[in-house]
């Protein structure tokens, strides 16, 4: 049985559907039950504990952590993140209807209602939520990103059920295992591997925030543009001068940050002697083409 594709998942977890996520298409992947939080419902949670038997995890955006004031295990108690590719493990919640598993659906919904705070929830309890990283599986390849991916990506919100497979003599369950069993329940496997490259390929993680023109003593006028990488957050800056001409070879520098170099010109290098040269050598090219 096959891998299916990344859009054959959204498609199932848009549904309602569950899927079975593992890593990659190996023979030595474990896999986790995967469905939408807001799917959730005591048949799923059944399901789940019947033919996973595994922890039932509601993965949730490190945002909506916060907003309910979950407190976060201390690193050094919580090495079993490990095995879910270093995910943050909180503490434990409750609702009001105990460990059921209409009772632990209803926490898992009252967890993602919009409605919901810290007050409403009794910690500890029987639903265990992770913490995924903000920027999905491509800041961390967990099935706790992915699970929040998929769900995001099927227009649901981004907090996913999730569930590790065990095999009938209380193993962990590899893919040959995986593959019957999804055949047996007409399920569809994915691969975070797979969601990886689907989002690299379709989704822009760059943005564009600022632009601003200003002089330097070694290149005359620049144009500075900078870019948000929308993953880490963090910010890369682009010199242009002149025209770009996409049918005429353009003079590029890529430049790394040297403090030290570029700013207090450090003789321990020539990076500020590099880039101060790149701004005089696009500035004559761009000079030169003009006249």
């Amino acid at each position: 049985m096959s891998i299916a594709s990344v859009e054959e998942g959204i498609e199932e977890i848009r549904r309602g559907r569950m899927v079975i996520l593992v890593d990659e298409d190996a023979p030595e992947s474990d896999g986790f039950f995967c469905l939408a939080a807001e799917k959730i419902d005591a048949q799923s949670v059944n399901y789940m504990l019947h033919h996973g038997r595994g922890i039932i995890y509601v993965t949730l955006t490190d945002e909506r952590i916060r907003e309910l004031s979950i407190p976060m295990v201390p690193e050094e108690n919580s090495r079993l993140g490990g095995l879910l590719c270093g995910a943050s493990f909180s503490v434990s919640l409750e609702g009001v209807h105990g460990v059921s598993a209409e009772g632990r659906a209803h926490t898992i919904k009252a967890a993602i209602a919009d409605e919901t705070r810290h007050e409403d929830l009794v910690i500890p309890g029987h639903v265990q939520p992770l913490q995924a990283r903000s920027g999905g599986v491509l800041a961390r390849s967990g099935r706790t990103d992915a699970s929040v991916d998929f769900a995001r990506l099927a227009g649901c919100k981004p907090a996913g059920v999730i569930c590790q497979i065990l095999a009938d003599d209380g193993s962990v369950a590899l893919l040959p295992t995986l593959e019957r069993l999804a055949q047996q329940e007409d399920l569809k496997i994915v691969s975070v591997a797979s969601l990886i490259a689907y989002r690299l390929r379709n989704e822009s993680l760059v943005r564009r925030v600022a632009e601003e023109e200003f002089p330097t003593i070694h290149g005359g006028m620049y144009r500075a543009i900078v870019y948000r990488n929308e993953v880490d957050g963090l910010e890369h800056m682009a010199l242009v001068k002149g025209d770009i001409d996409r049918a005429e070879p353009v003079l590029v520098r890529v430049h790394s940050e040297c403090l030290t170099g570029d700013v207090f010109g450090s003789e321990r290098c020539d990076c500020g002697d590099q880039i101060r040269q790149s701004l005089r050598l696009i500035d004559e090219r761009v000079f030169g083409m003009l006249i």
